[in-house]
């Protein structure tokens, strides 16, 4: 399935139960919790992309952030809606694909657990050149993804450092990119790529 495949992801969500699927989390990424842990003021506006089922979503909401999440399968948005209205937050949910992406700019962080893997070559230039967009001076990007140390083929696309530099170096100062693993549902573990990119000036 590639990103603009809105059907095959819709079905992903349709015919599944969330918590059955692989990536399936319910607490937000621990990597992603050290950064927020140093963030000051509570008043950021984050975008999370990708966000399937929309726990790290409503995670976010939960610390106070302004969260715009975004997914290109209806039925994963209308069941995000679901948990962050029983969870007693506000998230603005939006139905998106992100390679032709309707968001206006202004945000803070954009959060990717999951996305930037999914694209094929041809896409990716368009992923850096949207979030770079979407993003305000100096803002920044998480993004965390297979590594090239993941045994196997199947799944995403893998990385290695080297090449997510080739990818973000135009738009990014790359603050650090650490290896690090994907929890999910029971004992689902990855190797993969947990990165910190900071929106440069062109």
């Amino acid at each position: 399935m590639t990103p603009q495949d809105q059907s095959s992801w819709d079905d992903v969500y349709q015919f599944n139960d969330v918590e059955s699927l692989p990536w399936f989390y319910s607490k937000l990424d621990s990597d992603f919790e050290r950064v927020l842990s140093a963030i000051s003021g509570s008043s950021k506006r984050v975008l999370d992309v990708g966000t399937g089922p929309g726990t790290q979503a409503t995670e976010l909401a939960k610390r106070g952030f302004k969260v715009v999440a975004t997914d290109i399968s209806p039925t994963a948005i209308a069941k995000a809606r679901v948990l962050a209205r029983e969870q007693g937050v506000e998230v603005d949910f939006r139905q998106d694909d992100f390679v032709n992406t309707k968001l206006e700019p202004a945000f803070d962080y954009i959060f990717d657990r999951g996305v930037f893997h999914t694209f094929n070559p041809s896409q990716r230039q368009v992923y850096c050149k949207n979030v770079y967009h979407l993003l305000v001076p100096d803002g920044y990007l998480l993004i965390k993804c297979f590594s090239h140390l993941q045994p196997g083929s199947d799944g995403p696309h893998r990385f290695s450092p080297a090449q997510l530099r080739s990818y973000f170096e135009e738009f990014f100062n790359i603050v650090s990119i650490e290896d690090t693993t994907f929890r999910g549902k029971g004992n689902f573990s990855v190797k993969a790529l947990f990165s910190i990119m900071q929106r440069r000036e062109q």
